[in-house]
């Protein structure tokens, strides 16, 4: 990319910082060299192809709310002969910041192939004459994400074209025509559950920021008030093969489990939480597997510490399961290598408790020949290793596609249920595959709900302080973030009708939690979302038991730093 006009240095430094926090922070692409435009004439070893930008400052008109322009994709591309500009913004010296980074952004939206959503001939807001929202000609070309009405190449989008933040369907179309970014791809597993890590039975929200290959701690423990994060910079190295959280030492404070590979070795590093912030306990070798596709954090024998379940393949893509204990606080070794005679295939994999023995058991969900199917591996009776739980799912009904799983005792038994949330045709479907004494899995109850099956995320928490879960059923109402709330009644899932006070919260989010951030025992939900800005920041909102309704708090506690 280069500039075709002088000056205007700062708004130029605002292009840059704005491409890196929206475009290239989730797509795999990378705008280069921001130089000024050369002239091949003078020097050939630039006779090369660029999107040739302009920003202009309209000194006559300094409250011009600014407007834009740029050719589409590989037009974008042009070198000195071809002459003039495709890209350009022009703005006054008073446009609002929200609207110079929307011009930026959507602008940008165009170099990189994106046509106006608006004009896309399935927008049921056009009208006859192709005036809705200055719309232009309809336009049929590949879809690659549903009608967006909030994406930020919509005239008609909610923020009345006056942020830079990319919708949660602009990301996702923009991953599917580029791939997602290195940076989006390690955040994911970054960006952990939220912890207890002060004790006070209240969540905290920790970032784990790679700063130029660096572990940087952004916990902020306070979420029900408006506050900076607590930002701890570390020697250690941010690559990982896994992390969890969990109790390294039973003092009832979340810790940190860093898995990753010392030259061909799995350790694993303990972070041990203390105050406000990690320390570095040591890094402890284990008898790993590189090729482990999954860690669980489990307690296999019951004493309060967090183990390690490792899940890799072994003898033609058969599973094996390492149980690395805890076995003394803040000490970790390899105590088990168990393989199963079963395949690596899951749907979901859960962890609960199928025998009601106080240890974490291992579910397997996994595709039946289309139908659900359920393999159960147990801890042993010395709490060292899982073994075959032998549980008989002949009882079990239904198909598996288009589902997702939960880990709930919907009875209080002791025993972990499994729930099935399913797409039907578009309507969500519920199941009860019931844990009938340890031994066996039973579907026990199916209904179809007054609902549709889209989600943006799916979370478990009670809401009604009856000991039982409900689900939380998180979709995108017109590209709103909006509530469903189902409780089980002791004899099918039924509809709390819960309203929602969200006052038009985007979509868009890095994670959606379930906690309970006021300490009333009622799970919240908590959304950690990109500030647009180059930071992350926490929503979240209070679910009112007496009036059955999720608020919007007014208070965003920050994270820091992306």
């Amino acid at each position: 990319m280069c500039w075709t006009t002088s000056g205007a240095l700062l708004q130029k430094e605002r292009v840059r910082r704005l491409l890196r926090d929206t475009w290239e922070r989730y797509a795999n692409v990378q705008f280069t060299e921001f130089i000024d435009c050369p002239n091949p004439l003078t020097e050939p070893q630039f006779n090369l192809s660029y999107v040739r930008a302009r920003l202009d400052i309209d000194a006559a008109n300094p409250n011009r709310n600014g407007d834009g322009s740029a050719d589409e994709g590989m037009h974008a591309l042009s070198n000195w002969a071809n002459g003039g500009f495709s890209w350009g913004i022009v703005v006054g010296e008073n446009t609002p910041s929200g609207r110079f980074d929307y011009l930026t952004v959507h602008e940008f939206g165009h170099t990189l192939g994106f046509h106006h959503e608006q004009d896309r001939d399935d927008d049921p807001l056009r009208l006859p004459d192709g005036t809705a929202c200055q719309s232009g000609a309809p336009a049929s070309g590949p879809k690659y994400t549903v009608l967006d009405r909030d994406s930020i190449m919509n005239y008609c989008n909610y923020t009345n074209n006056s942020s830079g933040r990319l919708s949660r369907l602009d990301i996702l179309g923009a991953q599917s025509v580029y791939g997602p970014s290195a940076w989006y791809q390690g955040m994911k597993s970054r960006l952990l559950p939220l912890v207890d890590m002060n004790a006070d039975g209240r969540p905290d929200a920790v970032y784990l920021r790679d700063k130029q290959g660096q572990l940087s701690f952004h916990v902020n423990s306070s979420l029900s008030q408006n506050g900076a994060a607590w930002i701890t910079n570390t020697t250690g190295g941010v690559g990982a093969l896994g992390w969890l959280t969990g109790h390294a030492n039973a003092d009832a404070k979340e810790d940190i489990l860093q898995l990753w590979n010392n030259s061909g070795t799995v350790e694993v590093i303990v972070w041990n939480a203390s105050g406000n912030n990690y320390q570095h306990v040591s890094s402890f070798p284990l008898q790993g597997s590189l090729q482990a596709f999954k860690y669980l954090a489990v307690d296999v024998n019951a004493d309060g510490r967090t183990d390690i379940a490792e899940l890799a393949p072994v003898n033609t893509n058969q599973l094996q399961i390492k149980v690395h204990g805890a076995t003394a606080n803040n000490f970790y070794q390899t105590v088990s290598t168990t393989p199963m005679s079963t395949g690596m295939g899951a749907v979901e994999w859960l962890t609960g408790d199928v025998n009601a023995d106080g240890k974490t058991d291992i579910f397997q969900v996994w595709n039946d020949n289309g139908a659900v199917g359920i393999l159960v591996y147990k801890a042993n009776a010395a709490g060292t290793a899982y073994e075959h739980a032998y549980v008989n799912g002949a009882g079990i009904q239904g198909a598996v596609a288009a589902s997702r799983f939960f880990a709930i005792d919907l009875d209080q038994d002791g025993r972990t249920d499994i729930v099935q949330a399913r797409d039907v045709g578009g309507q969500l479907e519920l199941r009860v595959h019931k844990n009938v004494g340890g031994t066996q899995f039973t579907t026990t109850w199916s209904g179809i709900m007054p609902a549709g099956a889209g989600a943006l995320d799916w979370l478990v928490g009670d809401t009604n302080l009856d000991g039982v879960p409900d689900l939380i059923q998180l979709w995108a109402n017109e590209g709103y973030l909006d509530v469903l709330l189902w409780r089980w009644n002791g004899s099918a899932f039924v509809s709390a009708y819960a309203t929602t006070n969200l006052f038009g919260a985007p979509t868009a989010a890095l994670a959606f939690h379930a906690a309970d951030v006021t300490g009333d025992g009622r799970a919240d939900i908590i959304q950690i979302e990109d500030d647009s800005q180059g930071s992350a920041r926490v929503r979240f909102f209070i679910y009112d038991g007496g009036t059955n309704t999720f608020n919007r708090a007014s208070a965003i506690p920050q994270l820091g730093p992306l």
